[in-house]
């Protein structure tokens, strides 16, 4: 056995049997998922030399240069043949292999079985059993880095010190799930590969095409909105967008309205068994408990054009469980101090909710940049740079996860200035430079969505909203990138199961100002 120390720990362990099973898969298989998990396993003795120059003894340089030899191995098997031979020879007439007769006698009986072997499984085998010792070292370190933290933690008095090292430790023990998950993916820390050449992986990517793009579609209530989206009719599975307007232009109240919608008008699909679909609505902004009046009073009110006025309250509850729920869906909304609140406090929330049974299909965001920026301990960075970096996190963690994610931004005084200049159509003329603060979120998502509140020739009011990039979607017509809605006396409602009520243009509509919004005050939103 090879073993690396650490001062009095060992780290990392080489047995002779992983050193051996590494040499075998690259003599029996050099294609490149093989030389990234023989790569994986050198990175994890590199790093420990520079830890511990101790640990580069003179056996162990000869193991990794012989491994590093195996991988440049040509394409060409014939001459690859003659090479291989040549570099097995070399390493067992080594001195300081040859002293070890137990270890000559393993290697040429592992390689004469490996060299006699057609068996392609023997290749996945050698491949599951290496990239489980190393998955096995990696988890190893981190649970001991975790360890280290939370004695630190009670070695210290002052409380921001103690959370910074907690914080340390949930994000080891994060990352040592995430590892754990991974076990059998890449090594190259790539979450997806297809192979052309093989057509089971084609098939797999097939399948997971047809589950975020076709059957994990969710559809909204607004049938101008499904329209936008392209031929699917709705937000892909893991796909990033975000909501862009200026203040009080109805961000929160497009997001509501688009968790309606979610929790309405799908049904749940390819739910692993025993977890139960989750629609979650985290708000920064606007309490938790007047987000869910709101999506009653609007799903009253369009649902039976009358006032919700005057209801009870077990008349609010028996209305609001049986409109919500009907489809299967579970919302959950939170409510959260946004200063306390960054992409750490995100991670642990969602997981809480895995943790507790729970297969979350959307997040809605309301909204994201009044997220702390960074975590605890972290430097400062420059504003522009930090929002960039939160939606980076934010986007490629829900990416991973299949979490259809959905959030807002402010625009800037640009937008403003354009607002004013008295222009029909204004949403027609924002861009991904009236973000605020950085041009970092369009960079990051996948969809942008900017809506405006806009009077037309007849006094009435509008919520207009226009398509920006979309990534990965070019089925949208030019017509359909911009709808508007009008308000009605009970706000905007859901068309989807109707005639359609949006318009193209609102100065073509002849509709009149005779009635202003009873109750619901857009401008709040």
């Amino acid at each position: 056995m090879v073993c690396f120390y650490s001062g009095d720990r060992t780290v990392i362990t080489l047995s002779t049997e992983l050193f051996l099973n590494a040499a075998a898969l690259l003599i029996k298989s050099r294609d490149e998922y093989s030389k990234e998990l023989v790569d994986d396993l050198l990175k994890l003795y590199y790093d420990e030399v520079k830890r511990n120059p101790v640990t580069d003894t003179s056996l162990n340089r000869q193991f990794v240069q012989f491994l590093d030899q195996l991988k440049k191995l040509p394409s060409d098997e014939t001459t690859a043949a003659l090479e291989k031979s040549s570099l097995i020879v070399k390493f067992l007439s080594n001195p300081e292999v040859k002293r070890d007769e137990l270890l000559i006698e393993s290697i040429k009986e592992l390689f004469k079985s490996v060299e006699e072997s057609s068996d392609e499984n023997s290749i996945e085998k050698l491949q599951k059993r290496l990239n489980n010792s190393v998955l096995w070292n990696k988890i190893n370190r981190m649970n001991k880095s975790i360890g280290s933290k939370l004695i630190a933690c009670t070695s210290v008095m002052d409380e921001d010190k103690q959370e910074m090292y907690l914080n340390d430790a949930i994000n080891l023990l994060r990352k040592s799930v995430e590892l754990a998950q991974e076990n059998g993916k890449l090594a190259s820390g790539a979450v997806e590969r297809i192979l052309f050449s093989d057509k089971e992986s084609i098939r797999k990517a097939l399948e997971k095409y047809k589950k975020t793009s076709v059957t994990g579609v969710l559809k909204t209530g607004l049938q101008g909105l499904n329209a936008m989206l392209g031929k699917r009719g709705g937000f892909a599975k893991g796909e990033c967008a975000c909501i862009f307007a200026l203040q009080h232009n109805f961000k929160s109240g497009l997001l509501l309205s688009i968790a309606r919608g979610f929790a309405r008008y799908n049904i749940p699909q390819n739910i692993p068994i025993g977890r139960k679909p989750l629609i979650l609505f985290i708000s920064l902004e606007n309490e938790a408990n007047m987000n869910m009046m709101q999506l009653y009073r609007v799903a009253y009110e369009t649902t039976y054009q009358r006032s919700a006025d005057g209801m009870s309250d077990e008349e609010i509850i028996a209305f609001t469980h049986e409109f919500y729920t009907k489809t299967g869906y579970e919302i959950a909304m939170e409510r959260y101090e946004g200063r306390k609140f960054g992409f750490d406090e995100y991670v642990n929330l969602i997981e809480s909710y895995e943790a507790a049974g729970y297969c979350i299909e959307a997040v809605l965001l309301d909204y994201a940049n009044k997220m702390k920026k960074g975590s605890v301990g972290t430097s400062d960075k420059r504003d522009d740079l930090a929002i960039s970096e939160l939606f980076c996190n934010l986007c490629n963690y829900n990416k991973v996860k299949g979490i259809t994610f959905i959030t807002a931004h402010q625009f800037n005084r640009d937008a403003m200035r354009v607002s004013i200049e008295g222009k029909n159509n204004v949403v027609k003329n924002f861009g991904s430079w009236c973000a605020a603060g950085s041009i970092g979120p369009s960079q990051e998502i996948d969809l942008e969505i900017f809506a405006h509140l806009e009077t037309n020739h007849n006094g009435k009011k509008f919520l207009t909203v226009q398509r920006g990039k979309h990534r990965y979607v070019d089925t949208t017509p030019e017509a359909a990138k911009y709808f508007a809605y009008p308000f009605t006396p009970f706000g905007i409602g859901d068309d989807i199961e109707g005639e359609p009520q949006f318009v193209r243009d609102i100065y073509v509509s002849n509709e009149s100002n005779s009635e202003e919004p009873a109750e619901i005050d857009p401008g709040v939103f």
